[in-house]
């Protein structure tokens, strides 16, 4: 499925450090379980508003 995702611009800056502490696998499958061990490579901080999602719609894979 694909959302369409409204908001107004956002204020965005670089994270001086950043860590996931989470089951990766758990989350989102045996495949991510690798990548999601791993530190984060990059990280930033976004100021954040309310939203609009629409309707989704299904995509031919």
């Amino acid at each position: 499925m694909e959302y369409r995702v409204e908001h107004p611009c956002w204020r965005v800056w670089d994270a001086v450090s950043a860590q996931l502490d989470c089951n990766g696998a758990e989350l989102y499958g045996a495949e991510f379980k690798d990548c999601l061990s791993r530190p984060p490579s990059s990280a930033f901080v976004a100021e954040g508003s309310a939203v609009n999602v629409h309707r989704g719609v299904r995509r031919a894979s």
